[in-house]
């Protein structure tokens, strides 16, 4: 579980590295504070997960390390059938504990949709968040049973991997060819199947740093995935490579090819498909 779902508000997010826990391991955290000036109703940061069919009905522990500043703070866990609050109490003591707690999943749990663990999410009270309210958390891990163990560790090509089936970026899109004069159709091949076809935009949220190789014109005026193809069947788990259509406002030979690449100011394409 390392896909974190960031809806703060007025808080504000640290992502804090090489911090040492007190059984001496190194690792990262997320810190999430409200730094406003008035109060705030809950935390709201995530560590989302994928829901699979087996685990219908299956009993799972959740652990994690933490410290807090928040009295009566509890973590909360949503999935598609609602929202419960583990009976227990996080310490705010401003160190570092490490907390488990078990979670019984729904007797029929459909696949692919959003399942959400929050370290921290509201006061017992349902009191407000006081401005200077911490929540700082480290190796979370959703596990099968009813016992918490050592945190799996993946490497970083392994956990890219994985983050790439919600979530990619490129520089270079891929090549295709002009399907029209101002239509250039891309074929984009993801390195593992995508959770679903992927909405196509930009890190700009623009179109004006795109340039279609060989032309350096810079007139693409938008971009969508019109076909995907899910390796010869429906299922959307499938989904690797697909068809991404940019237009553009200048004229280019029907049938001539090119590389559709993202080359200035800093800018990317991106593919989401995540939850």
């Amino acid at each position: 579980m390392a896909k974190q779902a960031l809806r703060t508000g007025t808080q504000t997010i640290t992502h804090n590295k090489n911090i040492t826990l007190p059984n001496g391991i190194k690792t990262n955290s997320l810190r999430i504070e409200n730094t406003s000036s008035t109060d705030c109703p809950f935390f709201h940061i995530t560590q989302d997960l994928e829901s699979e069919e087996w685990m219908s009905g299956r009993t799972f522990t959740v652990s994690y390390w933490y410290k807090t500043n928040s009295t009566e703070m509890q973590p909360r866990y949503c999935d598609t059938a609602g929202c419960f609050i583990p009976n227990v109490d996080l310490i705010p003591d401003g160190e570092w504990h490490f907390i488990s707690w078990k979670l019984s999943m729904p007797a029929s749990v459909p696949f692919g949709n959003s399942i959400q663990i929050h370290p921290a999410f509201q006061k017992k009270s349902n009191d407000v968040l006081d401005p200077g309210d911490y929540i700082e958390f480290a190796l979370v891990q959703m596990e099968l049973g009813e016992v918490a163990t050592s945190y799996e560790w993946r490497s970083f090509n392994e956990e890219l991997l994985l983050a790439y089936r919600y979530y990619q970026t490129h520089t270079v899109l891929g090549s295709g060819t002009w399907n029209s004069p101002t239509s250039f159709f891309c074929v984009v091949h993801s390195p593992v199947p995508m959770r679903q076809v992927p909405a196509i935009n930009t890190r700009s949220g623009g179109w004006s740093n795109i340039n279609i190789e060989y032309d350096d014109v810079y007139n693409v005026t938008g971009g969508s995935v019109q076909h995907g193809s899910v390796q010869g069947s429906t299922d959307i788990s499938d989904v690797s490579t697909f068809i991404v259509t940019l237009s553009t406002s200048g004229s280019q030979t029907t049938g001539y090819g090119g590389v559709a690449v993202c080359d200035r100011n800093n800018d990317w394409f991106v593919l989401d498909a995540d939850l």
